[in-house]
């Protein structure tokens, strides 16, 4: 997918859950912050350059493009934007930028998995590729639809639907008295 998607569908899920947890104006800038620096930093230092006979053609590496990565680099980036709002006396909501930070990273990967590309997963001490579909990354129709969504996600957290979670988590309250 491309960069600008990746924004625009992290910063609707992270909102989203966010907004559970504090308003929606704070919820949703500490969601902008992170969805821009965490897909920032896995696609610009995620990617090498390999050399072909066509040329240079960028190629995923998993330093970044990995499930267990991908949450370290996004809790390092958590970190130091509460450790940036520390220095300017103004604290960061500290449980909303650590969830920020665990789902950034994964919600990149989701959307690289249905790429040509993929994402890597480590199988017997091996990187194995792994892609649900392989589609270009520069499917417009692709593209436009996971921004629409990302877009409506961010409409339902400001519309106040975020209290779905509510629900959700009793539902896991009622399946773990009844197991």
């Amino acid at each position: 997918m491309k960069l600008m998607v990746h924004y625009i569908f992290s910063t609707g899920i992270l909102s989203l859950i966010n907004s559970y947890f504090t308003g929606f104006f704070r919820g949703f800038s500490i969601a902008v912050i992170m969805s821009f620096l965490g897909n920032t930093v896995i696609d610009h230092f995620g990617h090498k350059r390999k050399i072909t006979k066509y040329g240079l053609i960028p190629v995923r590496s998993p330093s970044t493009h990995s499930f267990e990565n991908s949450i370290i680099i996004g809790l390092s980036i958590s970190f130091f934007i509460i450790l940036i709002m520390y220095i300017f006396n103004n604290l960061a909501p500290i449980t909303i930028t650590v969830i920020s930070g665990i789902l950034v990273g994964p919600s990149h990967l989701f959307l690289d998995a249905f790429t040509q590309g993929g994402i890597y997963i480590k199988s017997k001490k091996h990187w194995r590729r792994f892609a649900i579909a392989h589609l270009r990354y520069n499917n417009k129709i692709i593209n436009a639809t996971t921004a629409f969504f990302g877009i409506f996600l961010i409409i339902i957290s400001f519309s106040g639907f975020g209290i779905i979670f509510l629900y959700i988590k009793d539902v896991f309250n009622y399946l773990s008295l009844i197991f």
